[in-house]
């Protein structure tokens, strides 16, 4: 079986934890950064309109392509630039890292036999978006 979904928007790294120190000082608090957070809550989103409320059981593949648009300022109005390959941050394991927190609600990272993470700038005029695509494995 398999799920394919698209969520709009640039991928966003998973960040470091934060702490902050609760009230009285004696206690520390652990948190995602809000960014993190909210790329996860929109995976979810997406992924709840895809595979519903289900959980899936077994070995997975997962695959991940995000698409990041050009920079305003390497655009060409003669010869429009196509999709390709990105080197610049953020880091591919750190977005595969919110990408699967996003979808612990029908997985566990456990599961995931197989990851591939593609970094893209997406052609020229097309917006950022991540491209997901989740398949049970034999099983």
């Amino acid at each position: 079986m398999t799920w394919s979904f698209v969520v709009p928007g640039e991928a966003v790294a998973k960040g470091r934890p934060r702490a902050s120190i609760a009230p009285g000082g004696q206690f520390a608090r652990m948190y995602t950064p809000q960014k993190s957070a909210r790329f996860e809550q929109l995976v979810s989103l997406h992924a709840r309109e895809q595979i519903g409320l289900q959980r899936i059981e077994g070995p997975l593949r997962v695959t991940l392509d995000a698409f990041f648009e050009w920079p305003r300022a390497k655009w060409r109005s003669r010869d429009p630039r196509g999709q390709a390959p990105m080197t610049e941050k953020p880091d591919a394991d750190n977005i595969a890292k919110a990408l699967l927190d996003g979808l612990s609600a029908w997985f566990a990272d456990q599961q995931v036999a197989e990851l591939v993470v593609r970094k893209w700038r997406a052609a020229q005029g097309e917006p950022a978006r991540s491209e997901i695509k989740i398949e049970k494995l034999g099983g």
